[in-house]
């Protein structure tokens, strides 16, 4: 994967029939065994490392549930901005 931000705009996603939507943030992207992986669970898996286009999608989100995999480093400041979202999964 390049080094440039990963981050992909919602109509660029497949179109995804499940209610949940998967979404990696980290600052360094994702190793693709990891990718593959997360791909197998939720073929519309989204990978961020844009701290600030990820909260805008996330509250972009509106009809379904979001699970949000996030590293240490991003996890207080991306939780104190969107704790409160009622679609997510905790």
């Amino acid at each position: 994967m390049s080094r440039e931000s990963s981050n992909i705009n919602s109509n660029e996603v497949n179109e995804n029939n499940e209610n949940i939507k998967l979404i990696w943030l980290d600052t360094s992207h994702c190793s693709p065994h990891i990718q593959s992986q997360l791909n197998e669970l939720n073929s519309t898996t989204q990978f961020h490392t844009d701290l600030n286009r990820c909260i805008t999608l996330i509250k972009s989100i509106t009809d379904k549930q979001i699970i949000l995999i996030v590293s240490t480093t991003l996890a207080q400041t991306i939780l104190s901005q969107i704790h409160s979202h009622p679609l997510l999964i905790s």
